[in-house]
């Protein structure tokens, strides 16, 4: 383009916003009354309760100038309005200057739309300002107007370097004081919006189609055209420049309505409505309900005006929600849907966090999700729709199948900090095997030229397929499409020089691609995500709360099928906290403090009510206990009673009191069957010799020869001679402490970089034998770092080759990382990791680029370093970050990161990790019965248990299987059972 032209098509561009202020003319301001809702302050309770209901009193005038909320707090504004005759048949809307930050419009008794008008945002990022009370007005009708309006909170942001400002992407003022100004029933020149709606698309084409097509000349044409005869300045001149706006339209529309073929051959681009929304994040929970709310009543309002117009949305939880609270949207919701318009596809009750939870509350997310909408609304998922989640474990694939779901879609991969992912459409295959055909799509874009052209751009393989899913509209915090969108959507359509457009289906799309690609490529193992390690380990309390629910949910499962106990009520509800609480912002800990203290209520609660239900079903005779093997495989390990003085007959036993301050009594002697319960009388105590020598730093067990200092290893000999300790100078048992500030995402992110800043932890403050005995050696130790500490039980058993370290840690240390490290004498280019029902295989160098990038990774309850026939696994119950970089095996301990909660994970935090040498090759029995026996320890809270079984209720066949859990079925009296093959063979 000449250079003069430019100019001239510049001056033209900068039209849009002149105009803009001449969208909107005030007809009426109208009076109002307002009535506060405070927010919950101190009770934990208050706050993780839902209210949604327009208040009945309480209400009062409210004039310009008065101030109105506060944090979390939300106020009802009400108002009435009578169509005037000379307003009949013209289009009306409703702009609030009430100080809201976001809210939800009712018109007579229903909801009709959302605002999003905080006065902190630039007027052209408010997608929602106005909302139409009528696009025909009727004289003398009346309108009953109400707005349900959220004050916001303080967000303190998400990088380390924001020095408190508030993060920009919340959208939320600093203060949440509100200041109310009016109330306007407007009408929009419609002269105007056609303009505003020509002009952007045409700005589009001349910035993104190439410069010799005839569609870009015709545009650059067309711009210098209304150069000529619209004023730069419209508030500037005295005369009535419509006419010649209106001809400026119809320049415009010459250059739009060059039509060509379908564009197929340029490729296909699905389009869809989509709001994504983070069940907690920058807001609690209880926020997201009025967000849902908002931006479902939004998307319905758009289906009477568009017909054309399809929405997906993907978490149940919130149809559920609107069920109970806003039944309108939910009744609308349901005509939608059947109408084949609204999509609630993606098959979970949340967007859970792909990598922590356990394979069997995965399950659990499809198993609910799947029943609501099907019981509901008619509609089974077919797709598994997660654009925001951190990775994806390579379980995966068959758990989807296995739950009804054909496709996958996510668009978090394209985050990757150093390798592009290969592909965009592709099948991917599960670590069993099992293939499911996946494909990136594009989110938060609009329906418009310029992220139409870019998604075509950036497909990996077009000879494969060129197709692309656009899903279009504002997101995180909700809001989704706008008026504005549609338009460009309409105008785009079966424009000259873009592809073919359709208004689809995310199931519709993935079922043209299933059949029109060719040959496909084929991407194995876990998904990982190049980013936002520290996600594994920060908000340590959440992770280690969700690992006591996950195994509180599971005893009282099996429990609830072995006896006549168990409230079905009870069970559901804890199964519903943990299934919300395992979202991907919550369960990672990225969520504000507001959202986090409520998650480890949540959490605490249900742990505390299983936990009590639990104990309901073991009662009666305390002169016996029952004892139960929640496992499938016959367990021989020790028994551990706490704070009772209860002792079996014929036991050998050793009371102690452990890190935790409780008196323990450890037993030894009693063979419990897989999934028993076997009970047990009180009577005398078999007598043992001790099997532990201390002497100075040197310590003799059963299984090995060991030299310690300063709570650390030097030496590690098996009683056959090897040794495990790979160097003297970095003892087994290191912890590594070193400042943690990543280049972007405070809490999210570990960067590669960060181990250089990581230092052995020198100071031992303490080290002292605290009981001895037949059964148990543990020596105490205490650590000091930075403002932080460290005391730990290091356990040796007398049966049992694992080693405990049980461990408490106040933390008082921001931005710091603590990893604890194992340096072994083993070499092996791969480790095995625990995932969902499995593991997979990582390698342990930095051969290639994606080996660089997975420097911290996910492990459930174990990782493996072996060769064929020794290795040593580090265990834990409920850390899921660690590194494996050679024979360094690094498992996460705390991480400090401080945005957006700025208390980071300041307190005192508990947690067991453990050494198991094994002298044979990796196995089911050597590493993977281990890690569960830490993690599942017998239940005996006290009394007695009335099995209907005797002996085992089902054991394995086979070694290598797993029975991972025994619930009652949904449907009927019996049960369900899970198994896992757990070595991949």
């Amino acid at each position: 383009m000449e250079v003069y032209t430019r100019k001239t098509v510049d001056k033209v561009k900068r039209l849009y916003g002149e105009y803009r202020k001449f969208l909107y003319a005030k007809i009426g301001e109208l009076p109002c009354e307002i009535s506060e809702i405070p927010a919950p302050k101190d009770d934990l309770e208050a706050r993780s309760r839902f209210y949604a209901e327009c208040p009945k009193d309480g209400w009062k005038k409210v004039n310009p100038g008065d101030k109105w909320g506060g944090e979390f707090c939300y106020a009802w504004i009400r108002s009435e309005y009578t169509v005037d005759k000379k307003f009949e048949g013209k289009a009306l809307f409703l702009k609030p200057d009430t100080g809201l930050v976001e809210g939800l419009l009712f018109l007579n008794g229903k909801p009709a739309g959302i605002f999003d008008v905080c006065p902190d945002i630039p007027a052209d990022f408010r997608l929602h300002e106005t909302q139409p009370l009528t696009f025909g007005a009727k004289a003398g009708e009346t309108y009953k107007i109400e707005i349900e309006c959220y004050a916001g909170h303080k967000v303190l942001g998400t990088r380390p370097y924001e020095n408190g400002e508030v993060d920009k992407w919340s959208f939320y003022p600093a203060s949440a004081l509100r200041t109310f100004k009016s109330l306007d029933v407007v009408t929009r020149d419609e002269a105007v919006a056609e303009f505003l709606n020509l002009h952007r698309t045409v700005t589009q084409i001349i910035d993104f189609y190439g410069e010799n097509t005839a569609t870009h000349a015709a545009a650059v044409n067309a711009f210098c055209e209304i150069f000529k005869i619209l004023p730069l300045l419209p508030c500037e001149v005295l005369f009535d420049w419509h006419p010649t706006l209106e001809k400026a339209n119809e320049i415009l529309k010459s250059v739009t309505d060059r039509k060509s073929a379908d564009g197929e051959e340029l490729g296909y681009v699905g389009l869809i409505g989509h709001s994504h929304l983070d069940t907690a994040w920058l807001w609690p929970v209880r926020e997201t309900l009025h967000k849902a709310a908002r931006t479902f009543s939004n998307a319905l309002r758009l289906m009477e005006v568009y017909p054309d117009y399809h929405f997906i949305q993907s978490s149940v939880i919130y149809i559920d929600w609107m069920k109970k609270y806003y039944p309108d949207i939910y009744e609308g919701i349901k005509q939608r849907t059947a109408e084949g318009r609204w999509e609630p596809n993606g098959g979970a009750l949340v967007e859970f966090d792909n990598n922590m939870p356990a394979g069997e509350y995965i399950i659990r997310q499809f198993l609910l999700g799947q029943r609501y909408t099907r019981e509901n609304l008619g509609y089974t998922a077919d797709c598994f729709w997660q654009p925001d989640t951190f990775g994806y474990s390579a379980a995966m694939p068959q758990i989807l199948k296995k739950c009804g779901i054909k496709y996958f879609l996510t668009t978090k991969l394209s985050w990757n900090e150093a390798n592009s992912f290969p592909h965009d459409s592709f099948i991917w295959r599960g670590m069993d095997g099992t293939e499911i055909l996946t494909h990136f799509n594009i989110t938060y874009a609009w329906p418009d030229i310029k992220d139409v052209k870019n998604a075509l751009y950036n497909v990996k393989h077009p000879e494969v397929s060129n197709m692309k899913l656009l899903s279009y509209g504002y997101g995180d915090g909700g809001g989704g499409p706008s008026y504005s969108m549609l338009e460009s959507e309409k105008l785009i359509k079966g424009m000259a020089g873009m592809p073919k457009l359709e208004s689809t289906t995310v199931s519709r799309f993935m079922e043209r691609l299933k059949n029109t690609a060719k040959n496909l490529p084929v991407f194995s193992g876990e998904l990982y995500l190049e980013l936002h390690r520290g996600t594994l380990t920060g908000m340590s309390e959440i992770k280690r709360l969700n690992r006591m629910l996950e195994r509180a949910i599971h005893n009282y499962e099996l429990l609830s099928v072995m006896t006549d106990g168990g409230d079905e009520d009870l069970r559901k509800k804890a199964l519903k906290t943990l299934l919300i609480n395992q979202f991907h912002d919550i369960l990672p800990g990225t969520c504000i403090a507001e959202a986090n203290d409520v998650a480890v209520y949540e959490n605490k609660k249900a742990i505390s009510e299983i936990e009590s239900g639990i104990g309901q079903i073991f009662g009666g005779d305390k002169s016996a206990m029952s004892i139960c093997n929640t496992l499938s495989f016959r367990r021989d390990d020790q028994i551990i009673l706490k704070n009772t003085d209860f002792v079996p007959d014929g036991c050998v036993v050793q009371k102690y009191t452990d890190i935790y301050s409780d008196n323990c009594t450890a037993v030894s002697g009693i063979r419990l069957p897989a999934l028993s319960v076997l009970t047990v009388k009180s009577g005398k105590v078999r007598q043992a010799p001790c099997p532990f020598k201390v002497e100075g730093n040197r310590i003799s067990t059963p299984f090995a020869d060991i030299i310690m200092e300063n709570g650390r290893f030097v030496s590690y000999k098996t009683k056959r001679g090897r040794q495990v300790v790979s160097d003297a100078d970095i003892p087994l048992n290191t912890l590594y402490f070193g400042e943690d500030i990543p280049e972007a995402w405070d809490n999210w992110d570990i960067d590669y970089d960060q181990a250089q800043k990581m230092k052995p932890v020198a100071e031992c403050t303490e080290s002292k034998v605290v009981s001895v005995g037949a059964l148990q050696l543990r020596i105490r130790v205490k650590f000091k770092f930075g403002d932080s500490a460290l005391s730990q039980d290091i356990v040796f058993y007398s049966d049992n080759p694992r080693i405990d370290f049980e461990s408490v840690v106040d933390w008082n240390s921001p931005h710091s990382l603590l990893k604890v490290g194992f340096k072994v004498n083993v070499l092996s280019d791969e480790a095995r990791f625990e995932t969902q029902f499995g593991n997979i295989k990582r390698h342990t160098h930095e051969n290639y680029s994606t080996d660089k990038t997975q420097f911290e990774v996910c492990n459930h309850k174990w990782t493996d370093l072996s060769d064929t026939r020794f290795g040593v696994a580090v265990l834990n119950d409920c850390k899921y970050g660690i590194s494996v970089n050679g024979n360094d095996m690094r498992l996460t301990l705390c991480k400090g990161g401080c945005r957006p909660d700025p208390r980071g994970d300041k307190g005192v935090h508990k947690f067991t990790y453990s050494l198991l040498v094994h002298e044979e090759a990796f196995s089911t029995k050597s590493v993977v019965r281990p890690a569960y026996e830490l993690n599942y320890p017998a239940l005996a809270p006290g009394g007695i248990a009335s099995c209907k079984y005797d002996g085992s209720l089902l054991t394995a066949d086979a070694d290598n299987i797993i029975i991972e859990t025994v619930k009652p079925a949904e449907d009927n009296d019996g049960f369900i059972v899970r198994v896992y093959e757990t070595e991949g063979i």
